[in-house]
């Protein structure tokens, strides 16, 4: 949803952040503890944000982009994103099945399992 030409600025910043977080005025509404129409009378230029409630806003998205935040790892070489395993080597028959001996098979597995 886009803002109205009467929306203060900081306003504006909150529906902005709140739009690149991904976070929707229900989500800020349950925060603030206020219906959900108020914020979108906030938004429209209709109502503005009291002090306290500005506040509480900018401390909300400043908690969830805290929490958004990936840690600063190295990069990996492709290479170590996965494990070399080695498969069992058994497979079913009519008859007794097997074990494929001298059969040597792996596979990839990712790291993240």
């Amino acid at each position: 949803m886009t803002t109205r030409a009467g929306v203060r600025p900081e306003a504006a910043e909150v529906f902005e952040r709140l739009d690149r977080l991904g976070l929707k005025q229900r989500d800020l509404a349950a925060h603030l503890k206020l219906e959900e129409n108020k914020i979108s009378k906030v938004r429209a230029g209709e109502r503005q944000f009291r002090g306290t409630e500005l506040l509480r806003a900018l401390r909300f998205l400043e908690d969830v982009e805290a929490t958004e935040i990936e840690p600063d790892l190295p990069d990996m070489p492709p290479e170590q994103d996965y494990v070399s395993v080695e498969v069992l080597p058994t497979y079913a028959g009519m008859g007794g099945g097997g074990s494929g001996e001298g059969d040597r098979e792996t596979a990839l597995v990712p790291r993240a399992l």
